[in-house]
């Protein structure tokens, strides 16, 4: 997993980030985060070939939009070609899954939950 830079905003905080400066570069995973007391915000980086397996968020809608790159999103077994630009909303309790074709970036901001975790659960 790559080094995640996450950002804690206080009740009523303002916050600007450049994300510019955060790489896009190494492995797989969460590079930025963005924590306030409703909202969490994630940069995710899926290397070239690479993706999110299937899983069931069964407790949010998602807002996805991609900041870089491009891949197909897999929802409720409906193939979506993403690129540059595509926004998605994803439905709690839809079945998704993401696959990188070239280095896919893209942003997630979905009210606050107690885990925050990205892609499905591991046993």
């Amino acid at each position: 997993m790559p080094e995640t830079r996450r950002v804690q905003a206080a009740v009523g905080e303002k916050v600007v980030d450049d994300l510019s400066q955060v790489s896009l570069l190494g492995p797989s995973g969460a590079v930025w985060g963005l924590d306030s007391p409703q909202l969490n915000a994630n940069l995710v980086v899926i290397a070239p070939g690479e993706g999110i397996a299937e899983h069931v968020n069964g407790e949010l809608d998602v807002l996805m939009f991609v900041t870089g790159g491009s891949g197909t999103v897999v929802i409720d077994g409906v193939t979506h070609e993403i690129r540059t630009d595509s926004v998605l909303l994803i439905p709690r309790g839809a079945t998704r899954s993401v696959r990188s074709d070239d280095r896919l970036a893209y942003l997630t901001v979905h009210h606050r939950r107690v885990s925050d975790h990205v892609g499905p659960r591991r046993s």
